[in-house]
């Protein structure tokens, strides 16, 4: 009985044993998700949600930038002779980077030092928070060309906790904008035209005012096509930069105190949950025995009277 409860006692030991290694190489190996980082989250979904306007500026900066890529498209001619026909795609390219700093002013001065690097134009920026608790919030215009690696650059400032990048196809947009332009340039020379005939004066009036109200539609349209103009050609890069004073190593007591802590409260739940199993069969068994004991007693009563 004795070496039945020291066998038990060891493979429950080796269980806990396990669940500490385990734990204890994961902490060391996965990086913690510090409380800084974890408060931002939170504001970004409360931003989203609309309660909160922290950030909320920067995350709707309206700022659009607009990049074009040719590429040559062969279609068979005549006489299959291959054409070339030259398509310029126009597109929107987006990144979007969050790291963490405990060297707050140093990863910004990097920062700036690689957008002076790669020529890149800082559209939109903001800087909130006290020290030791300070963000930064930059939207970056970058030549295309230079766009990637510029990422690669501010990927290795600080300790990068999120980043994405997208691409959206604008080509549709812009020749939308180009033929409602050409539609308002021949509606205006239609208006204008109406000038040379006959009429009371404040039909000239009316006239007038429409030609000035379609002018004034032509020039916003013009101002969006202007965005797609090659000397305005920039892909985006919007970065936020936070400090958090509490981003250092974790010490390897705090690993050990951090897995002795997790394997107690899970192993413990694991322990609980199999002993109720346990206690369930062992009841289910008994009533099975005490269902067969009755089954038996009613028999042989049966039997007994029958005689």
């Amino acid at each position: 009985m004795k070496k039945k409860i020291l066998i038990g006692i060891i493979i429950y030991s080796s269980g806990f044993a396990l669940f500490f290694i385990f734990r204890l190489i994961y902490g060391i190996l996965t990086p913690e998700t510090t409380d800084v980082y974890r408060n931002y989250q939170y504001q970004q979904t409360l931003t989203t949600g609309g309660l909160n306007d922290k950030n909320d500026s920067f995350q709707t900066y309206s700022k659009n930038n607009y990049a074009s890529m040719k590429r040559q498209v062969y279609k068979e001619g005549v006489k299959e002779a291959p054409v070339t026909i030259n398509v310029e795609q126009k597109y929107e390219k987006v990144a979007s980077l969050i790291s963490e700093s405990r060297e707050f002013e140093k990863s910004e001065k990097e920062t700036r030092e690689i957008v002076k690097k790669h020529e890149a134009l800082i559209q939109y920026e903001q800087n909130s928070g006290l020290k030791g608790n300070r963000y930064l919030n930059l939207t970056i215009g970058v030549f295309p060309d230079k766009f990637d690696f510029m990422i690669e650059e501010i990927r290795k400032i600080g300790n990068l906790k999120s980043v994405e990048i997208n691409k959206f196809d604008k080509t549709s947009e812009y020749k939308d904008l180009n033929a409602k332009r050409k539609t308002l340039e021949e509606s205006r020379q239609s208006l204008i035209s109406l000038k040379s005939r006959a009429g009371k004066i404040d039909e000239f009036i009316n006239l007038e005012n429409k030609i000035m109200e379609v002018e004034k539609q032509i020039q916003e349209f013009g101002i969006k096509l202007g965005d797609y103009d090659a000397e305005n050609e920039f892909c985006t890069v919007k970065l936020t930069l936070i400090e958090n004073m509490k981003a250092v190593k974790t010490s390897p007591i705090r690993h050990i105190k951090t897995a002795l802590e997790w394997t107690i409260e899970y192993y413990g739940i694991l322990t609980v949950i199999l002993f109720i199993g346990f206690l369930t069969i062992l009841i289910i068994i008994s009533i099975l025995e005490k269902t067969k004991w009755l089954g038996n007693f009613i028999k042989k009563y049966d039997q007994n009277q029958a005689l």
